[in-house]
């Protein structure tokens, strides 16, 4: 669901359908898409906000391997609407953009309901699946130029540590928690 028509937006909620969205795919396209659409119908690009005020979830993804599955970068795309650098300035289309805590929905808990699992993954709760990411940042607290740059400490998957890398910088007292971790 790249390019809706303002008479469809509110028609996903109404019939039940959840939109697939690719965050990256708005950045990766925002160069060239005017050209494609014209000016006229720019406004039907991508409408993450439009769809979410009207009641709508958008399950999000990388699109791997069109797209590069890191899914900082779907984070910063989606909270930013900029590329990896900046541009363009205050993001294209920014009315559109979703807050952090909508695009980490749109990955986690949204993209769970949206594949009838909703019971067991997209949250960290007693009885769901321990499939879950330590970052070296709070998503929610820095600026999101920063994102892409943000650091994997941990993927767990099942319970199990699964990938590990500890950077060792200055560690402060709640870091060194983390370090005493086992690796496997």
């Amino acid at each position: 669901a790249q390019i809706i028509h303002s008479d469809d937006l509110p028609r996903f909620f109404d019939l039940g359908v959840i939109p697939s969205m690719q965050a990256t795919h708005c950045t990766s396209d925002m160069y060239w898409i005017d050209e494609r659409l014209g000016k006229e119908r720019l406004h039907e690009a991508y409408p993450w906000q439009s769809l979410l005020q009207t009641g709508s979830i958008i399950s999000g993804g990388s699109d791997a391997p069109v797209e590069i599955p890191n899914p900082l970068l779907g984070i910063h795309a989606a909270v930013t609407r900029q590329d990896t650098v900046g541009w363009p300035v205050g993001g294209w289309q920014p009315n559109e953009r979703m807050t952090i805590e909508q695009a980490l929905a749109s990955i986690t808990s949204w993209a769970a309901y949206s594949m009838f699992a909703e019971s067991y993954l997209g949250k960290i709760e007693p009885g769901y699946m321990a499939d879950f990411t330590v970052l070296s940042k709070d998503l929610r607290t820095i600026d999101p130029s920063l994102i892409p740059i943000v650091n994997v400490r941990f993927t767990i998957v099942n319970g199990k540590v699964v990938y590990s890398c500890l950077l060792y910088t200055s560690p402060s007292p709640r870091d060194a928690t983390l370090s005493r971790m086992p690796s496997s």
